[in-house]
């Protein structure tokens, strides 16, 4: 067991500690970002494949060379910023196909 910062102990299993674990039933669409270079990368990628074959929407973009959540480094490196127009135009993708989809 593995204590949670609020004090409760969460089991290394459980998909509060592991998403992967977890139902990815029904999520809503989500993005993923992730380095080639990420040691957790490969996880990223289990996510993504785990939630479409659950019927869930994923988008996966792995990244060249960057660091672990390289976005936090605005301005210092320009693939940052990509990041957050990435970011964008996921979000910007997903309001417009909920737009059609409640007009049809």
């Amino acid at each position: 067991m593995v204590d949670h910062p609020g004090g409760i102990p969460v089991s290394p299993t459980s998909p509060v500690a592991s998403p992967l674990r977890g139902n990815l039933e029904n999520l809503p669409p989500t993005l993923i970002q992730a380095s080639d270079s990420e040691m957790l990368l490969d996880d990223a990628r289990r996510y993504a494949a785990r939630a479409k074959v659950a019927g869930s929407p994923v988008t996966l973009h792995i990244w060249p060379g960057m660091v672990h959540v390289w976005q936090i480094f605005v301005p210092q490196l320009p693939e940052a910023e990509e990041a957050f127009d990435d970011i964008k135009a996921f979000l910007e993708q997903v309001e417009c196909q909920g737009s059609n989809q409640a007009s049809a």
